[in-house]
């Protein structure tokens, strides 16, 4: 694990922008974000993100890689939620959303140096939370909570566990997309703790994860080499999230033996309550 410096400005939208900078339009074959000097565009399968902040330039193009795994559940689930026309005085409720990996190329720039993707790897996540919003904090508690990604050439995975209470995530093989679930199925398990200089925390580093599936099982061992982490002021407390680069060595095994083995780029986020402050 390094010490690597990192750009982080602002947590929300209101900490430089006025409510109400994000502007969105739409129409039946493309929906366009716009905020001060940021631009992202959606096909449903194709997205676009170009422009600057704090210092960061960017212009990137991501193609859906697999199929989208909805993790928080169906958008048909939620109740008055008019999605092409929202409205602030809306009844809306309900929580859907989910996540889907992509291929990435274009550039990133910071200081006069320019990165060129030509084969990259994203994820794309789309969330509506509607009525109540929770706060986190629970679920962030205790061991904390991982969001963990990795892509390779013909396999990628996503895993994510809440404090050894929850679990679930998805396999994609050959651009087809499956579905684990359960703490059965799917762990996540600190293997390596690394003593942050930068903000005096001891955070995970390395991890071995797996998740089962009706024909085979998939593990991983992960290692991070750089971080970056912010604070996330929720309802009742105080999170730390960290993001990790990393690097995973994963392998999956079919039932009848064969196997896909592939050293792979990954990502990780880490929530962690920091403090739970009783409402007096």
């Amino acid at each position: 694990m390094h010490d690597t410096p990192f750009v982080n400005q602002g947590q929300d939208i209101e900490d430089y922008l006025p409510v109400g900078a994000l502007k969105s339009t739409a129409n039946d074959s493309l929906v366009t974000y716009n905020i001060a000097n940021v631009t992202m565009t959606s096909t449903g399968t194709t997205w676009q993100a170009y422009g600057s902040h704090a210092g960061v330039s960017v212009n990137i193009t991501m193609e859906v890689s697999g199929q989208e795994f909805l993790h928080v559940g169906n958008f048909s689930q939620l109740s008055d939620c008019p999605l092409d026309t929202p409205s602030a005085n809306s009844n809306c409720t309900g929580s859907a959303g989910g996540i889907v990996h992509a291929v990435a190329t274009g550039t990133i720039s910071f200081n006069d140096t320019t990165l060129v993707l030509d084969q990259a790897y994203s994820v794309h996540e789309r969330l509506i939370q509607g009525g109540s919003v929770p706060s986190r904090i629970q679920n962030s508690d205790g061991i904390g909570a991982f969001w963990m990604h990795a892509w390779g050439q013909r396999l990628s995975f996503f895993t994510f566990t809440a404090d050894t209470q929850y679990a679930t995530g998805e396999v994609t093989i050959d651009g087809q997309t499956y579905v684990s679930s359960g703490v059965a199925n799917t762990s996540i398990e600190t293997i390596g703790s690394w003593l942050d200089p930068k903000s005096n925390q001891l955070i995970p580093y390395k991890w071995t994860t797996f998740a089962i599936l009706d024909f085979g099982r998939m593990d991983a061992t992960v290692t991070a080499y750089g971080r970056l982490y912010y604070y996330w002021v929720r309802d009742g407390g105080l999170i730390i999230t960290y993001q990790f680069v990393a690097d995973a060595e994963t392998t999956f095994v079919y039932t009848n033996g064969t196997t896909i083995s592939e050293e792979q780029p990954a990502f990780i986020e880490y929530f962690r309550t920091f403090y739970i402050q009783t409402h007096q």
